[in-house]
């Protein structure tokens, strides 16, 4: 007849006397595996403005975590005292800094430290969303957005992003110096500028 057994000597007989030859082993009762239901509230991340980090990789030397080019979208939400590197990537190739001491979104590719403004208000202990989108040598390519309300706009430059494969952080620079001071949620990174409407349909929090 063949196999009637398993390895452990178990019957292989199932389903009214038909032999089960194949892998199937198990034949007590199926019980479904159940998913905890996440907590709606208090799932972001707390830095303290001291040492207070979080490394991004990949895993892998050949991805990147941002592959440049030319735009990009970074939103966050934010609660605290100083949002100062939020979302930071930064290396040797260059970098993109949100809220850059406080006050400003820069970029490498587009004048450096003169960036555009992060708004005001943002800081006063309630959850704010932050973002800015950049679209390459474009009018007003460069934008910045506080709560799903343009803030501030300028010309973009006609320089690419550069890629980003080491050196990005959340909260703080190369995760030794410049900590923000709050919490952070929500974030997320594009490698499209997203539209003014876009940014205000989807916030998600």
């Amino acid at each position: 007849m063949g196999i009637t057994t398993d390895l452990g000597s178990n019957d292989r007989f199932f389903n009214s006397g038909t032999v089960d030859i194949g892998a199937y082993e198990f034949q007590g009762v199926y019980q479904a595996l159940t998913t905890p239901t996440p907590s709606a509230t208090d799932n972001g991340l707390d830095f303290d403005g001291v040492d207070d980090h979080v490394e991004l990789f990949t895993g892998c030397p050949a991805d990147n975590l941002f592959p440049g080019g030319d735009a990009i979208t970074v939103e966050y939400w934010f609660k605290g005292a100083n949002s100062q590197s939020a979302v930071r990537m930064q290396n040797e190739g260059g970098y993109i800094v949100t809220a850059w001491q406080n006050n400003v979104h820069i970029l490498s590719n587009d004048g450096g430290a003169n960036g555009i403004s992060i708004g005001t208000g943002f800081d006063d202990g309630n959850w704010h969303h932050i973002a800015f989108t950049w679209q390459r040598n474009t009018a007003n390519g460069f934008k910045s957005y506080l709560d799903g309300q343009l803030v501030a706009q300028r010309q973009s430059s006609d320089a690419p992003i550069p890629s980003f494969n080491s050196g990005a952080y959340l909260g703080a620079y190369n995760g030794t110096s410049e900590f923000m001071n709050g919490k952070l949620d929500e974030v997320r990174i594009w490698n499209i500028a997203r539209t003014q409407a876009e940014i205000q349909a989807k916030p998600l929090r």
